[in-house]
């Protein structure tokens, strides 16, 4: 057991090691706000502000670890971790992702790089069970391509776990993220999901666990202080600090309540003595705006 346990350690070491290189390449997909234009005023019905908004729902969908899988808890002794791989779709056509002529949203644009169809976020997550059917976990997400990543923990408690063999198993799972690497932007987001799976076995060697899930989202984003004209200038006072007449700027803060994302997801998990695989499909409707964003992933691990 020792032996798969250190192969286990190694592997996922590669696998982090090649996903942080990955995230520290290029910073194609780091953020500028500058991009989306100045706001006349801080109401949403703002056009700069709608396309404010619209980024920053989209980008908490993207960075939010897709850490749901079956309505199971690991047990007050159990353990696990492992390596998560997450592709969603943004809607790479916005003038939000696109950004204004000649001052792009995205960094890669000024490279002569589009504007991806999609993010990867890898994540690398750990979790504890607990007594009373509950588990504790953390993990860390990197958006590929930027310096940005996310800092979540989370902690779920089963509603019904095997009292009933029958019956499915009903947790509850709530998250925090912490958005950390950003320059321009400053986003906190959590959410609650209920979960329900039922297991089966096959051929006694495999733990099949199927499981469906719904809850919501919400995002508190700021705009750090943007800089119009990012250069030198003659009179710094009256440049950089005449109010609506100077350089500096900053987007109006969006509340939780202007950020609400409802979702649904769903997968298979499959169980070997040690060792896990799951698949998982998460979609997001930004309720304000009714779109909505898949998300497809997964995950190896070990359950110990």
């Amino acid at each position: 057991m020792k032996k798969f346990v250190t192969t286990g350690l190694s592997t996922l070491a590669l696998l982090g090691c090649l996903s942080i290189s990955t995230t520290a390449i290029a910073g194609g997909n780091d953020i500028s706000l500058v991009g989306l234009g100045r706001p006349a005023q801080s109401s949403l019905d703002d056009p700069a502000v709608e396309r404010f908004r619209r980024l920053s729902s989209e980008l908490a969908i993207t960075l939010s670890p897709n850490l749901s899988e079956t309505g199971r808890t690991r047990g007050m002794s159990g353990f696990g971790f492992g390596l998560i791989t997450s592709y969603t779709n943004i809607n790479e056509a916005g003038k939000y992702w696109q950004g204004q002529p000649g001052t792009p949203v995205l960094a890669g644009p000024l490279e002569d790089k589009s504007v991806p169809s999609y993010f990867f976020t890898p994540t690398l997550y750990a979790s504890k069970g607990l007594p009373f059917s509950s588990q504790i976990g953390a993990s860390l997400t990197l958006l590929s391509g930027s310096q940005m990543s996310v800092l979540n923990g989370n902690f779920k408690f089963a509603l019904h776990e095997s009292y009933f063999r029958k019956l499915p198993t009903l947790s509850a799972q709530i998250a925090i993220n912490r958005l950390l690497g950003a320059t321009d932007i400053d986003l906190v987001s959590g959410s609650l999901d209920l979960i329900a799976s039922y297991a089966f076995g096959i051929s006694g060697m495999t733990r099949w666990d199927i499981f469906v899930g719904g809850g919501q989202q919400f995002a508190h984003v700021n705009s750090l202080v943007l800089d119009e004209t990012p250069f030198s200038v003659d009179d710094a006072t009256n440049d950089q600090r005449g109010g609506t007449n100077g350089s500096l700027y900053t987007f109006p803060t969006l509340e939780w309540k202007d950020n609400v994302v409802l979702r649904v997801m769903g997968g298979l998990k499959v169980h070997v003595a040690m060792f896990e695989i799951v698949y998982g499909f998460r979609l997001s409707q930004i309720k304000w705006s009714g779109r909505s964003i898949p998300t497809h992933s997964l995950k190896f691990g070990f359950d110990l």
